[in-house]
């Protein structure tokens, strides 16, 4: 019962932060579950987008881990406080660090979210909920939602009016391992 889709009771408790060292010889606080992040990301391969729109940035450990999984691939990551500045030199061009409150300021993501390739938002800034009710009707047929911390700070009953009818993508995956992400395909 603890990741299926109607629970709404907010049950997964605990912490998911912890801090990791890149193979580039970065260190980043992340506050993704350890040792299952890899299923995420494998799956996001899988989608075969042409850019990544994630909301929340925090120190760019799962942004960094998303531009080695998907190297030629846009990236842009928005979060309301700069605390990139130390590990920015890791990354590459095709990574773009926004520091803006998305919540007031739509323009920049809504802008990335109508352009017409393949993309994936990725939410996971603290406020899910509006996220996915602002932002999943700038997404096209074919476009992914994703969103971290399922089950906890963001429930069926949050998304349903919103993304309800999309297709969950490879969910299966990620609840044999207890990743607290979950992931849509707009079909409609």
């Amino acid at each position: 019962m603890m990741y299926d889709i109607h629970n709404e009771a907010r049950s997964i408790k605990g912490s998911f932060t912890h801090t990791f060292t890149h193979s580039s010889g970065a260190e980043f606080l992340m506050k993704h579950e350890a040792g299952v992040v890899q299923v995420a990301l494998d799956i996001i391969k899988k989608m075969e987008v042409d850019l990544v729109v994630e909301l929340g940035t925090l120190q760019g450990g799962f942004t960094k881990l998303v531009e080695d999984a998907l190297p030629n691939v846009e990236i842009h990551t928005f979060d309301h406080e700069n605390m990139t500045q130390g590990v920015r030199e890791f990354f590459g061009p095709k990574v773009t660090f926004h520091v803006e409150n998305i919540i007031f300021n739509t323009a920049n993501v809504a802008g990335l979210l109508e352009r017409p390739e393949r993309k994936l938002l990725y939410c996971d800034n603290g406020c899910k909920r509006r996220e996915v009710a602002m932002y999943s009707q700038f997404l096209n047929i074919g476009d992914y939602i994703g969103v971290h911390d399922w089950g906890n700070e963001i429930v069926w009953n949050d998304v349903k009016d919103h993304i309800g009818t999309w297709d969950r993508f490879m969910w299966c995956e990620v609840e044999e391992v207890g990743q607290t992400t979950r992931f849509w395909r707009k079909n409609a």
